[in-house]
């Protein structure tokens, strides 16, 4: 994708990425207010012996709470709102989606570091969409070493894929606008002093961009990707 084209879609992703976190925040606000309430009545419930009065209740009013399945990295609202994307699209889809992000930050701009993943991951779900088998995947990652920090995707492919020299050439139909995507990739990493190398095995393409930090890691445990909802117990049956 040209850069405007990855900037525009950036931009709405982080409109629509923060409108869904401050709905996530009032059903928070909403249920926290609530859960005495539906506290005491599972309480009585229990107290009379009426255990499945106690689930039914649960999964009626419990269950009800509707989370924004959102991604949230400290630090780097940029990503988080592409990965929050991806990850909706990818459920739509019925793909696996796997983001490990290990950092507290990127060694490049906010507008780089957008043009990159984003066009990774849109090459990466773009070749899911052309593949008929069951073993569609994206697998994302981002972790950084004392010199340098590795941006990661893997995802399936099938068919064959076209060599231009050191890349390779799309197999989309407008492809004089999507041929960009690997040449720009190519030439912001270049920006930062970075490589991007690609490997292709059994059918998963896999590239990686490696940065050299310039700046110092925050002390501490390394950050991971943290879904907003992954620790809210599913009542659902």
């Amino acid at each position: 994708m040209h850069e405007t084209e990855i900037k525009a879609l950036t931009s709405e992703r982080m409109t629509e990425y923060y409108r869904n976190l401050a709905g996530n925040t009032e059903e928070i606000r909403k249920f926290r207010h609530d859960m005495r309430y539906h506290a005491q009545v599972i309480d009585t419930y229990l107290d009379q012996g009426q255990t499945l009065k106690a689930r039914d209740y649960l999964k009626t009013n419990i269950g009800q709470l509707s989370y924004r399945n959102l991604i949230y990295i400290e630090g780097l609202p940029v990503v988080s709102a592409i990965l929050s994307d991806i990850q909706a699209k990818c459920k739509q889809l019925n793909y696996r989606f796997e983001p490990e992000v290990y950092v507290n930050y990127i060694p490049m701009d906010d507008d780089d570091t957008s043009i990159i993943i984003g066009n990774i991951l849109t090459n990466a779900l773009e070749a899911l969409k052309k593949d008929n088998t069951q073993d569609r995947f994206i697998l994302f990652e981002i972790k950084a070493a004392s010199e340098v920090t590795v941006i990661s995707c893997r995802n399936h492919y099938i068919g064959k894929l076209l060599p231009k020299g050191t890349l390779y050439r799309t197999t989309k139909s407008n492809a004089s606008n999507h041929g960009y995507g690997l040449n720009t990739i190519q030439e912001k990493s270049a920006k930062y002093n970075g490589l991007m190398e690609i490997t292709t095995e059994h059918q998963v393409f896999h590239i990686q961009i490696f940065l050299p930090n310039n700046y110092p890691q925050e002390s501490g445990n390394p950050r991971k990707t943290t879904t907003i909802n992954e620790e809210t117990p599913n009542y659902e049956s």
